[in-house]
């Protein structure tokens, strides 16, 4: 199968694509595996990179933030509920947010890749929603089968003004 274009990139006449803030809030996890789907080793200091993958007038835009590390859970981790992440989405048609989950190590170069997900913009709904995580080959076998997030997604449409 393959992926239709988003209407609005089929369009002959130029309509103004929809503009969306996002809050986002990483609540907990459940049943991180260790990096590589390991069974042994020391327990994980998981934080999650939040990525926002979007187009404004015709560029690829993308903007980062991290939550802080939980030391030692990987099992359940729970994030701090104050902190919400903030994004401006500019073409929510196209817009694609991503989760990483990254075990933390004494050097940020050497952090280890644990899971990630992507989602459409389009696709999120408004609530607390499970993510559910894939590993680096994006399959959710053996330690994967149960890796998820619980998170919390607020959003407020409206039209690009230009």
């Amino acid at each position: 199968g393959y992926v239709l274009k988003p209407s609005i990139l089929m369009m002959k006449e130029e309509t103004e694509p929809r503009s969306t803030h996002l809050e986002v809030k990483i609540l907990s996890g459940s049943c991180l595996p260790k990096p590589y789907g390991l069974s042994t080793g020391e327990c994980i200091d998981p934080y999650v990179k939040i990525s926002l993958f979007d187009c404004h007038d015709g560029k690829e835009v993308e903007s980062s933030q991290i939550t802080n590390h939980v030391f030692k859970n990987g099992f359940s981790p729970i994030w701090n509920f104050e902190d919400s992440f903030h994004f401006d989405v500019k073409n929510s048609s196209v817009a694609v947010m991503q989760w990483t989950v990254m075990d933390k190590n004494s050097l940020p170069k050497d952090d280890e890749f644990i899971a990630s997900a992507s989602v459409p913009i389009s696709c999120m709904r408004q609530g607390i929603r499970s993510v559910q995580l894939f590993d680096q080959n994006m399959t959710r076998s053996g330690a994967f089968d149960f890796a998820s997030l619980l998170v919390m997604v607020t959003f407020e449409e409206s039209q690009a003004e230009i």
